[in-house]
């Protein structure tokens, strides 16, 4: 489900564009429930769709594009990934807010005191997890490249100076990648304390209720 596009050397890619909306609104462009699947895939073949512009061939097999010209390459698509980090964990920590306002009591009224329903809240926080994954899976494919195009001008003695740049380039989707898994495990935890609220917590005042009123009807 993109919602945008951006040229990439002279290819429009789209992509998943959840940055005009107001992130009170994110994951509900269209209203209605959350497409996940469709964010995913859309995440999935934007990154395939730059992988595969940079590492393009001509008919007799050769790079279309110049060892230095695939690491400017490679650079921009690393920029690009900082910002969708920085920004999804920016949302992260909204919604992880709404989490802790909406709390574990089914009698709370979500809406009212959060600003949105227990049903919009958790959805959401949910597809945030999903897409953290994901980044992580992308990044992972991002950095595959990297080294392989490391190993390349290891054996390219005409471009042996372009090697620290490929390893400083790999050392920035690594930090990139450590930053997504940092805030999955939060993110994870966060998810723990999500579930014990909605479900744990009202389970056991059921059966502190129940306790409660056997004790004081029926065991007489």
């Amino acid at each position: 489900m993109a919602t945008g596009t951006y040229n990439f050397y002279g290819t429009n890619v789209q992509f998943y564009d959840y940055q005009g909306v107001g992130i009170e609104k994110w994951g509900y462009l269209g209203g209605g429930d959350i497409d996940t699947s469709g964010i995913i895939n859309s995440i999935n073949a934007e990154v395939d769709l730059l992988l595969a512009i940079i590492q393009s061939k001509d008919q007799t097999g050769q790079p279309i594009h110049s060892a230095s010209q695939r690491l400017d390459m490679f650079q921009e698509l690393i920029l690009n990934w900082n910002d969708k980090v920085s920004d999804l964990g920016t949302h992260k920590d909204y919604w992880a807010s709404k989490v802790e306002c909406c709390g574990w009591s089914p009698f709370r009224n979500c809406l009212n005191k959060c600003g949105h329903s227990r049903k919009e809240i958790n959805a959401i926080y949910d597809t945030i997890y999903s897409i953290k994954y994901s980044y992580q899976y992308k990044l992972q494919s991002l950095i595959n490249a990297l080294e392989q195009e490391q190993l390349n001008l290891e054996n390219d003695i005409n471009n042996q100076g372009l090697v620290a740049v490929a390893n400083f380039q790999i050392a920035e989707a690594n930090n990139l990648l450590l930053a997504v898994q940092l805030n999955e495990l939060e993110v994870r935890e966060q998810n723990v304390e999500k579930n014990i609220r909605n479900y744990i917590f009202p389970i056991l005042a059921v059966v502190i209720i129940a306790i409660m009123y056997y004790r004081a009807f029926i065991k007489k």
